[in-house]
């Protein structure tokens, strides 16, 4: 189902022109006072329009036809802006640096809008987002602008530590195991948001978290049946959890933890998942409230709250995540996603990307 791999910026270029394939970079800012922006930028987003069908008609395009920026923007917990924006071929470019020792940024441009990832050292980088949107109610434009400095993450615990380092995982069929990627890309940091519309300019700092997957494979292929996934920012760590439930209802559900610090990624195998009573979104999307993680490591508790962004195939939740290790608690907050991939570009669900769940 999932494939956790090393760091690395980029995905490979070749899979752009491969049917059917999906490409997407994600970055996620949580600021204070329950600010928070999600921006995607992709290449065969598998929550386009049509996409999915013609996987599953066996006549997909290649995702370069089909790239798209999406954002999501909540002040206070409500969603203030979101939009999901198709490009045509023409009005996109990528520029990547073309192996070793070639220290070219990687430059994706969207219509009027650009992300640039520049090197500055062997691990770190810059990145600079300049996006020009449209609000797909009002058709009013808004600018929006992020700066982050980052690294990327350790894939290595220090010398001395009784965890292992983190190993490959995977339960996808054979033929995709070694090509799904799946990565949280960088240490703890922080990003600067500049949102500019008619409403007025409104500059905010949070915690970044910046990840990528991809594959050759289509997204509905990959054999999930059900994925929730989300990341909480703690003072020098970030807290990446998951767990998916597969398509084989005879294989047991992946989970993982992982705890990102300056120094190391360290991922824990919980030995206990737990969540309370099922319920169901506006739409017919199965929740829970409660979910929980327990393992030598420790114990992870995560109260979800209600969904602020709802869909019959993908819900939104804000969450607080605490920690439990021995004699400390820690607390922080999160958003939480669950998605139902076999629901995805299916009668409603079409309604909803196109207002930019």
């Amino acid at each position: 189902m999932i494939t956790l791999t090393p760091p690395r910026l980029g995905l490979p270029q070749l899979w752009v022109e491969k049917r059917g394939a999906f490409l997407w970079w994600r970055l996620d800012v949580l600021g204070e006072g329950g600010n928070s922006l999600v921006l995607m930028w992709s290449y065969g987003l598998p929550f386009l329009p049509g996409y999915l069908t013609s996987c599953r008609d066996h006549d997909p395009p290649p995702p370069s036809l089909r790239p798209s920026l999406k954002v999501v923007i909540h002040r206070n917990r409500k969603p203030t802006f979101r939009t999901l924006q198709e490009y045509l071929p023409r009005e996109c470019q990528w520029d990547y640096p073309r192996g070793p020792g070639d220290t070219s940024p990687h430059r994706w441009a969207f219509g009027s809008s650009t992300i640039v990832v520049s090197p500055t050292s062997d691990e770190g980088f810059h990145l600079n987002a300049d996006l020009c949107l449209q609000d797909p109610g009002t058709h009013a434009h808004h600018r929006l602008s992020v700066e982050m400095q980052a690294s990327l993450r350790s894939t290595h615990a220090p010398r001395g530590s009784t965890i292992p380092p983190p190993p490959l995982i995977s339960s996808l069929p054979e033929r995709h195991a070694l090509h799904h990627r799946w990565s949280p890309l960088i240490k703890p940091t922080t990003a600067t948001v500049a949102e500019h519309c008619e409403r007025g300019n409104h500059p905010w700092i949070g915690r970044a978290y910046l990840d990528h997957q991809g594959s050759p494979a289509p997204f509905s292929e990959l054999g999930i049946r059900h994925w929730i996934w989300g990341h909480a920012p703690f003072e020098g760590a970030e807290l990446v959890y998951f767990l998916a439930w597969s398509e084989d209802r005879s294989q047991p559900p992946l989970h993982r933890v992982l705890w990102i610090t300056e120094h190391e990624t360290l991922v824990h195998h919980p030995l206990v998942v737990g969540r309370n009573r099922t319920r169901l979104g506006r739409y017919g999307m199965p929740w829970w409230q409660h979910l929980s993680f327990r393992g030598p490591h420790g114990a992870l508790d995560i109260h979800v709250a209600a969904p602020v962004d709802d869909s019959p195939c993908a819900l939104r939740s804000f969450a607080e995540v605490v920690y439990h290790q021995r004699t400390l608690t820690l607390r922080s907050q999160s958003m939480v996603e669950f998605v139902r991939p076999q629901r995805i570009d299916r009668g409603l669900s079409r309604l909803f990307v196109r207002t930019g769940f």
